[in-house]
């Protein structure tokens, strides 16, 4: 298979940066995502593509691949447990993510690095995306609450910006090892919004990110054999959304302040979907979820509308107002 030159040739000498690509029956898609990687203008030390168990050629689209591709193999454990078994393997200060079916565009490790080098004091990175079905690119909005903000300074507030809507998708982030090692990785007991979690608890140590608004690489939505997988089920979500609140709180008033917000508009995301059968929530988790952030009136009055709703309307109304 015909590989980039220039970029396998650089990576023995150039900067310290490792690249999981999670896979999961991705023989049609993996190679797209090796690929750009490997033309990145930006080189990196490694890609490392772990097989989460694949039943089709994933296996052998990735050994086709010769340095600085890698791949591992693991019994199915699920996209973190893919993740971070990645993280075990890399070798590089730095990390980065992309899921098998997504793939990088050419500057985009480039940007980053050139942000974070010259913000040293920065330990993460994130990038806005295209959003792609059909084949057609559509660029994620950038706030316009953040306009300003981003053209001033690339370093922003993480949860500030969340919650404008500034996106965070996991092929997007990079972030040095050490941070990650340091915040746990990726919770393998979630099966949905894995990658958020662990941005709040990077965001906890090191509230700061760097961000680059120009379009660094596709987010594919219509690709088959993603190990992202919806879940109904929520109870565990609306539980590790309940601790990170009291950790918030227990760091201290800055970021306490700058969680709380963000993580009262996702609980009642969370109180909406249920109301409207789109999600389950077990008893005990709701009844936690409604003492972290009890219900103004009008939410109270918005919950009691969509219940009465039909389902299939209360889901549309639902997702409308989903973050």
């Amino acid at each position: 298979m015909p590989q980039p030159e220039t970029s396998a040739r650089a990576s023995a000498a150039g900067p310290a940066v490792s690249v999981v690509i999670p896979a999961y029956n991705a023989e049609s898609c993996v190679g797209r995502a090796i690929r750009s990687v490997l033309a990145q203008t930006h080189p990196v030390r490694e890609v490392i593509v772990v097989d989460d168990g694949s039943k089709d050629a994933t296996a052998g689209v990735a050994q086709g691949f010769s340095a600085p591709v890698r791949y591992v193999h693991q019994p199915n454990a699920g996209v973190s447990a893919a993740r971070n078994h990645g993280i075990r393997e890399a070798n590089g200060d730095w990390v980065a993510f992309l899921d098998a079916d997504d793939e990088w565009l050419p500057e985009k490790l480039g940007r980053q690095m050139e942000l974070l080098t010259a913000k040293p004091d920065l330990r993460w990175c994130g990038c806005r995306p295209a959003y792609v079905r059909a084949g057609e690119p559509t660029p994620a909005e950038i706030p316009a609450s953040l306009h300003d903000v981003l053209r001033e300074s690339a370093a922003i507030s993480f949860f500030d910006s969340v919650r404008r809507g500034l996106v965070f998708q996991t092929s997007g982030v990079l972030v040095r090892r050490a941070v990650l090692e340091e915040a746990g990785g990726f919770d393998e007991a979630l099966r949905v919004n894995e990658d958020r979690d662990l941005w709040w608890r990077i965001a906890f140590r090191y509230p700061s990110v760097g961000y680059c608004p120009q379009v660094s690489y596709h987010f594919v939505l219509d690709q088959a054999g993603s190990l992202t997988k919806q879940v109904h089920d929520r109870t565990s979500h609306v539980r590790a959304l309940c601790r990170h609140l009291r950790n918030a709180d227990s760091a201290g008033v800055e970021i306490s302040s700058a969680f709380r917000p963000y993580a009262r508009t996702l609980a009642l995301d969370y109180l909406v979907r249920a109301a409207a059968r789109e999600i389950a929530i077990a008893a005990d988790a709701y009844a936690e979820l409604l003492a972290d952030f009890p219900l103004r009136l009008h939410e109270r009055m918005l919950l009691g509308v969509v219940r009465l709703l039909p389902r299939f309307v209360a889901t549309r109304v639902a997702r409308r107002l989903s973050l």
